[in-house]
């Protein structure tokens, strides 16, 4: 009978122990994946931050380009306008000279018939 108890005992003591490593497994299979999960975690922290950096960027970019495009626009609005001064300007002397030249040949008229 005491033989009983003691094979009782020892099952008893063994299957407390079972139920611990098995709990232990499971606390340590727990950990693996928690630590997994927070590596994953991190990685995913990371491509965000370089995600935003690169969004970022881009936007700046394009800040920078818009700006070059209205700053280009501006030079060519004011080149136009050169251009439209200038070419009032050769009209301007175009006449001039035109009302010379028949200046000039009424003058030279005058001097032949003066010299005749």
């Amino acid at each position: 009978w005491e033989l009983q108890k003691e094979v009782d005992a020892l099952k008893a003591s063994f299957e407390k122990q079972l139920a611990l490593a098995e709990e232990e497994s499971q606390k340590k299979q727990q950990y693996g994946m928690v630590q997994e999960l927070l590596g994953e975690s991190n990685r995913l922290r990371e491509e965000l931050h370089n995600l935003r950096c690169l969004r970022q960027i881009r936007t700046e970019e394009r800040g920078q380009k818009h700006h070059r495009l209205l700053r280009t626009k501006h030079l060519n609005e004011r080149i136009q306008q050169e251009l439209r001064e200038k070419d009032l300007m050769v009209i301007d002397h175009n006449k001039l000279y035109t009302g010379l030249q028949r200046r000039l040949s009424q003058y030279s008229k005058l001097c032949d018939l003066i010299t005749e």
